[in-house]
């Protein structure tokens, strides 16, 4: 939850006024329990989105995740009732599952590097071209998984897209 990544995500909604929670999932930094292969995982999700809900009732959900947080969050999209927006960053969409019948339950922002070391760009991009629903693709030419270098442009081009998919 400490990556630069995900720092940049919290911040960008952060500024746009949108409260945020962070979390490491279960077996990461001084979380208890061990690596579940994507299952458990989504049940802290889950659980967390069970926590925003009966804390802040009357607030809408996002979901965003980086890399393997990705398919978590787009896995668990699909039960959130009434999903704002759910934005994926470097999604390795070739490992694990993703859009049920190549659509999303809300509007989508994925965001991708071509010299992504971990996941497969062209693969990404293939997949975002066959989705269905309100997807927008942000697509670096010259960043890396971790977007080193592209951090301030990644956050400036992300508020756009998510002032405009709020709306």
């Amino acid at each position: 939850m400490d990556n630069k990544v995900v720092t940049t995500l919290m911040r960008t909604y952060r500024d746009l006024g949108i409260h945020v929670l962070r979390f490491n999932f279960r077996g990461v930094g001084k979380s208890e329990g061990v690596f579940d292969n994507a299952i458990g995982e989504q049940d802290d999700l889950r659980a967390m989105v069970r926590w925003c809900q009966q804390m802040l009732p009357e607030v809408g959900l996002s979901l965003a995740g980086f890399s393997f947080g990705s398919s978590i969050a787009a896995q668990v999209s699909y039960e959130v009732k009434g999903l704002l927006h759910l934005t994926l960053v470097a999604p390795p969409v070739e490992r694990y599952p993703y859009a049920r019948d190549n659509q999303f339950s809300s509007a989508t922002c994925v965001i991708q590097g071509d010299q992504d070391e971990r996941v497969i760009a062209q693969g990404v991009y293939d997949w975002v071209a066959g989705l269905q629903g309100e997807v927008e693709l942000l697509r670096y030419p010259e960043a890396g998984h971790f977007f080193h270098g592209y951090l301030t442009a990644l956050k400036t081009d992300l508020t756009q897209i998510l002032q405009q998919q709020l709306q």
